[in-house]
């Protein structure tokens, strides 16, 4: 299936988190995304609860391990994305390396998942 767009996946990727991380809707890191998916149930009306979570493609197999069971558990859908820590880190105006991202808003969620399928020769996304 053609991309309906000319841009790359990554560029458009990168593109929307950086509106998102400018619209104050991501958990940042794999331990706080870890944490927010966990209370997710508790947490008040108001509050950063995540829609969707972003692994890099070169998050260490502990931190894939612990998101994919976290996420599994509560049910909260999960991609491995085309972006290394590095470049994900980069993508949220981040000078650090970060390897996993939540996005707390249903309209980003939908549109970086819309973008993730969009692109049948991506690492196939993994979605719960």
């Amino acid at each position: 299936r053609m991309a309906s767009h000319n841009m790359p996946q990554t560029e458009r990727l990168a593109g929307m988190l950086g509106l998102a991380t400018r619209a104050g809707k991501l958990i940042i890191g794999s331990n706080l995304t870890v944490a927010a998916v966990r209370e997710a149930e508790y947490l008040k009306k108001g509050k950063k609860t995540p829609h969707l979570v972003l692994l890099a493609t070169d998050a260490s197999d502990n931190t894939k391990k612990k998101i994919q069971n976290c996420c599994t558990y509560h049910q909260v859908a999960y991609f491995v994305i085309p972006l290394s820590a590095s470049e994900l880190g980069h993508a949220i105006g981040n000078g650090m390396d970060v390897s996993a991202i939540g996005i707390a808003d249903v309209g980003f969620s939908e549109a970086v998942k819309k973008i993730l399928l969009q692109y049948s020769n991506a690492d196939k996304p993994q979605e719960v």
